[in-house]
């Protein structure tokens, strides 16, 4: 039986993930498997929200996802079937110039 850190709860070593090495004993977490679960979701959730944050282009201009997805809601916005919006600016652009 071991009580585990973070919740408290005392638990069957089962409970517990295993730390192994090879040529020492085994060694286990202070967190219990279901708390240790929680964490790394959190860590995951974490880490995968400031990855959307960072640039999606960076070598563009450091475009990051929410301006991305503001420019293309605002030409949807100026025609939802063609997306005219890109296309109807004063300058013209050619093919390969952005």
């Amino acid at each position: 039986m071991r009580t585990c850190k973070t919740c408290g709860e005392t638990k069957p070593l089962e409970g517990f993930n295993v730390i192994r090495r090879k040529g020492v004993k085994t060694y286990y977490y202070n967190s219990c498997k279901t708390c240790r679960n929680k964490e790394v979701k959190q860590k995951r959730l974490e880490k995968h929200a400031a990855e959307e944050d960072d640039a999606v282009w960076p070598e563009y201009g450091a475009m990051t996802a929410a301006s991305l997805h503001e420019y293309i809601r605002a030409a949807h916005d100026a025609c939802p079937i063609l997306g005219l919006g890109l296309w109807t600016d004063d300058t013209p652009q050619r093919m390969g110039a952005w």
